[in-house]
This record gives C-alpha cells, structure tokens and sequence, in this order.
C-alpha cells in the first residue's frame, strides 16, 4: 500500500512539473530576462535594382569574371563594397594582392592593418574601411 502511494505521489508529482515546465516555456515573459536589452533592427534589405547597378561598375566586374563564384553587397550611400565574399584565392603574397585591389580603382578606401585569423586550412585577411573619414 505505502509503495503504491509513493509511486502515485511521484507520478502527480512528475506531471505537475512537466505541466508547469510547459507553461512557462510558452509565455516568453516568464524565461525572458527583465533586464535584457533589445536593440532595434537596423538592417534592411539592400534594394537589387541599386545592387545590381553598382555591379556594374568595371571594377568589379573585371574582377566578377576572374572570380565569378564570388558575391558582393555594396554600401548603397557610401557605393563601396560592404561585404564581398567567395571561395579563397589563391596567392603568394595576400596583403599586397589586397591592397592593390583595394587601391587600385576598385574602391576608394581607407583601412587599418591587416589582421590574420586562421580558418582551417586557409587564412582570413580582414581590415576595417573607411570612407571619408
């Protein structure tokens, strides 16, 4: 008889917790931390027409041909590159390929040191630009 109060116990036990687990989980204000900040979007999506006439520009295009599995999503206020992205290039010396693609009418931009960052087998080269200041 005491066994099979404790088992009946333990069973309504179990299930009160698993019903009031379910029920905070799905009220976002019970798990969500009250002094979490959210800030709000600032991202939109850029517009394909504006893309796809900066695309066009010679630069990039002489380098899209060489490179055609690489993608680029332009700064349309600045209209200079904001992400340009693709499989590694190979080459002996990566800043100097970097910089005289940078400098060399492409973009006219300004950035920091390169900065190093292995990734597996390849190398990331990563700068921070500047336009104008």
């Amino acid at each position: 008889m005491l066994h099979s109060l404790l088992r009946a116990s333990s069973v309504l036990l179990g299930l009160s917790f698993a019903l009031t687990a379910q029920g905070q989980w799905s009220d976002p204000w019970v798990h969500q931390d009250p002094y979490e900040v959210r800030l709000p979007v600032t991202w939109e999506e850029p517009e394909e027409g504006v893309q796809r006439h900066l695309r066009q520009h010679t630069a990039w295009a002489e380098f899209h041909e060489a490179n055609p599995r690489w993608q680029v999503v332009f700064d349309a206020s600045s209209r200079t590159v904001l992400r340009a992205f693709g499989p590694a290039i190979s080459t002996d010396a990566p800043e100097a390929w970097l910089d005289n693609l940078l400098q060399g009418g492409m973009w006219e931009v300004a950035h920091s040191d390169w900065q190093e960052h292995a990734m597996g087998k390849h190398t990331l080269y990563h700068a921070v630009q500047t336009v104008e200041g």
